[in-house]
């Protein structure tokens, strides 16, 4: 499978955790996929796949990613933008 996927990385001092945190496509639908409760240690990235296959092993975001480019956004619980990327056309068989 060459399905997309994100990294976030705890750049801080301290674990963090990302409860009540969300990434989308759609700026207009800030809460589109809550992350779980999940800890990011201090100096480390977690990986999560946008592939909508929620029922896979590991952190399994409910939508994807148009292969046509786009942007990621990751948000806040009280769904201000924190961060986002925009990405270029990926084309078919490229994650």
């Amino acid at each position: 499978e060459y399905d997309s996927w994100v990294e976030i990385f705890n750049n801080s001092d301290a674990d963090r955790s990302l409860w009540g945190f969300s990434l989308t496509d759609d700026p207009a639908l800030p809460a589109k996929w809550s992350l779980p409760d999940t800890i990011v240690s201090s100096g480390k990235e977690l990986t999560i796949w946008l592939d909508n296959q929620t029922n896979q092993a590991g952190l399994h975001a409910s939508f994807t990613i148009p292969k046509d480019g786009g942007s990621l956004y990751f948000c806040a619980p009280n769904k201000t933008n924190l961060d986002s990327i925009s990405y270029p056309e990926t084309g078919s068989d490229i994650s």
